[in-house]
């Protein structure tokens, strides 16, 4: 956690000039533990020479070395003019990196000169960062380089000092942001995307029953379901049963896709809903009995509740506080249900294809189930506002289905930002057998095979043919799901940190974080057996993704995926490291 910052003080007018204009990059410098970060060009470089003047800058033509060497490995016949190229391999990266270090008196000069140096390391890897507007963040962990040594020590009447430094970066590139794929499976048996405009409800497909005294409710507009505010008080909508639609089974899917984030307001919340195992009156109405899941802001903050509802009386089953709150088209899914002995009393939320809440029904207080409760449907509750009501999030689409084992395949998005070429990493979450096409211009029988995996089980694929193939991520917690916190992706933590030495930089961590923005616990044992008996064949350097093109922008490239026999639980999550050159 970020403890100290060269310069200390806010962003200058100075520097908002020079944010704005774009003319300069933001350099700086993170130390190896995250604690001390040094502004060193850029905006945010600019000190305040009243407040803060302390600071380490780049000095004029102080920047050399961002491009890494290369060796050519070249053929010679004895016969032959010239050579054949074989290959050509980059070497680390060797930046020099002449700074100034400015203190207000030689003591803090002194100081600066201090924890600049004690935030690189021999051993240890800091991170320099470049930022321009046109290409991005760019990033490289760098150590101190052998051979450089510190220059002469300020007088006591010397308030700066030049400082030499060698760095390297042992990778040979630049990173930035992974870019990540999920291909999970599509449950549509019903699917509304509310392509018809109602001013006032959904159609006839959805009935509606209020809740609450306030005024406003729900209607259709730009192919979203939205929320009409009116007044100021607090109000409920149930939508559903959905008409003329049951589930075969009890094991139900049931996915919406956002269009709005959710409304802040202090006074109560703003919240959409996603509802299962509803139960029908005689008219086809909501009976008051189901299954809800409601997903939205309590306050500001980001808020995930599991109701059960009987005749109309709720009881929570288990909530709790979302780090990152609701986003734009985020896909949110509630599963009641899975094949299996006594698992037709397991729920499941997905956020984006990863389980964000899970929760097993335990006792004799349990939700109905059976012939009358197969119905499934949505709701919206709109805040108490000083001024107006706090809208809900609106919905895009509405699917559901039933949660049964079948084969789906379909296509994965990836994109390579870099110069080098990008090979992916692919998580595989089981059940199911997964396919996996030997890069964008794979034949029709050109796939890697892996599987069976079993519920539960979760394995990384590495389509990288230098490296090794196959990780195995499966974790069991340690603890019943009634009693554990944790969400799939915490308990998968330890096994993802783990990898972070296998290569450069795995990109798993990060890309499975940025697809939900939590963490759980970490407790894991990983099961017996030899993962490599369920692989079938093996991937080539087809499956790098191409770097962009110098002359173009970077384009989207679709790589085949298949899951043969899986469910709800079934997915693959690519997740990609574009590598370049040059950073700027």
């Amino acid at each position: 956690m970020l403890q100290k910052r060269y310069p200390a003080n806010p962003i200058t007018p100075h520097g908002w000039h020079m944010l704005v204009d774009g003319e300069h990059p933001a350099v700086w410098l993170d130390s190896y533990d995250n604690t001390v970060r040094f502004d060193l060009m850029g905006g945010l470089a600019v000190a305040d020479p009243a407040q803060s003047p302390e600071c380490v800058l780049i000095d004029r033509d102080g920047l050399r070395g961002l491009i890494p060497p290369w060796r050519h490995i070249d053929q010679k016949g004895s016969a032959e003019d010239g050579v054949t190229q074989l290959d050509a391999l980059y070497e680390p990266i060797e930046v020099e990196l002449n700074v100034t270090a400015v203190g207000r008196d030689a003591k803090h000069l002194r100081q600066v000169v201090r924890d600049f140096y004690a935030s690189l390391d021999a051993k240890q890897e800091s991170r320099l960062n470049f930022f321009t507007p046109d290409a991005g963040h760019w990033w490289a962990n760098v150590r101190w380089f052998k051979g450089a040594q510190p220059s002469p020590v300020a007088g006591g009447h010397r308030k700066f000092q030049r400082l030499s430094m060698r760095l390297r970066a042992d990778r040979g590139f630049w990173r930035s942001y992974e870019h990540t794929s999920v291909f999970d499976f599509q449950f549509d048996k019903i699917v509304d995307e509310f392509d018809t405009d109602y001013s006032s409800g959904a159609g006839d497909d959805w009935p509606l029953l209020f809740i609450g005294d306030g005024s406003g409710g729900p209607y259709v507009a730009g192919g979203q379901l939205r929320w009409d505010e009116d007044g100021t008080d607090e109000r409920a909508c149930v939508l559903g049963p959905y008409k003329d639609f049951d589930t075969d089974t009890d094991n139900q899917v049931v996915q919406i896709q956002l269009g709005s984030i959710p409304q802040i307001n202090i006074r109560g919340g703003a919240f959409v809903d996603i509802w299962a195992r509803m139960g029908r009156d005689g008219n086809g109405d909501w009976s008051g009995d189901g299954v809800r899941c409601r997903i939205g802001l309590r306050g500001v903050l980001g808020w995930i509740e599991l109701s059960k509802f009987k005749n109309f009386t709720k009881t929570v089953m288990k909530e709790r506080v979302m780090l990152v709150p609701p986003f734009w088209f985020e896909n949110y899914t509630l599963v009641a249900g899975f094949d299996g002995d006594g698992n037709e009393r397991q729920f499941r939320v997905l956020r984006n294809g990863l389980p964000i809440l899970t929760h097993r029904e335990t006792g004799t207080d349990l939700s109905h189930m059976g012939d009358g409760y197969r119905g499934v449907g949505l709701g919206m509750q709109a805040g108490a506002g000083i001024i107006t009501q706090a809208s809900p999030p609106s919905v895009r689409r509405f699917a559901a289905g039933d949660n049964v084992e079948v084969t789906q395949n379909g296509w994965l998005r990836l994109v390579n930002i870099g110069d080098q070429p990008m090979y992916y990493d692919y998580i595989c979450f089981g059940p199911g057998t997964f396919r996996i096409w030997d890069g964008p211009g794979a034949g029709a029988e050109d796939y890697v095979e892996f599987g069976p995996l079993t519920p539960g089980q979760v394995a990384l694929l590495r389509s990288d043919p230098r490296d090794r193939n196959v990780y195995d991520l499966t974790v069991i917690p340690e603890q019943p799901a009634t009693e554990s916190d944790r969400s799939l992706l915490g308990m998968l933590r330890s096994a993802f940190e783990s990898l972070l030495s296998l290569a450069y930089q795995n990109p798993i961590l990060g890309a499975v974080q940025s697809v939900l923005g939590i963490f759980g616990g970490r407790t894991a044992t990983p099961p017996s057996g030899n993962l490599y008996a369920l692989l079938k064949g093996r991937f080539s350097d087809r499956a790098a993704i191409p770097p962009k093109s110098p002359g173009r922008d970077a384009e989207p490239y679709h790589v085949k995926v298949a899951i043969l026999k899986g469910n709800a639980d079934s997915r693959v999550i690519a997740s990609g490291i574009p590598l370049r050159r040059y950073p700027l």
